[in-house]
């Protein structure tokens, strides 16, 4: 296997070519790190809330009755 020459042009060091995937937002932007830190947590009651099943499937029938709904009127619509 041979290995390809680095450009003498290229400037750049090894820190600014690795890809940005494994920071987190806090690293990337102090701002948006501050309104991350000062959001309000979640209650007990609102996390139960969304993980109950029940809940969970009545929302899921809700919403595809909404897309249905939307679809039929234009279909309905178009002749």
């Amino acid at each position: 296997m041979t290995a390809t020459p680095k450009s003498t042009d290229d400037a750049s060091t090894a820190a600014e070519e690795q890809p940005t995937v494994g920071l987190l937002v806090e690293e990337l932007d102090p701002v948006q790190a501050e309104r991350i830190r000062r959001a309000p947590l979640p209650t007990k009651q609102t996390l139960r809330r969304r993980r109950f099943l029940p809940v969970q499937a009545g929302k899921f029938v809700v919403t595809n009755l909404r897309i249905l709904d939307i679809v039929i009127r234009e279909k309905l619509a178009g002749h």
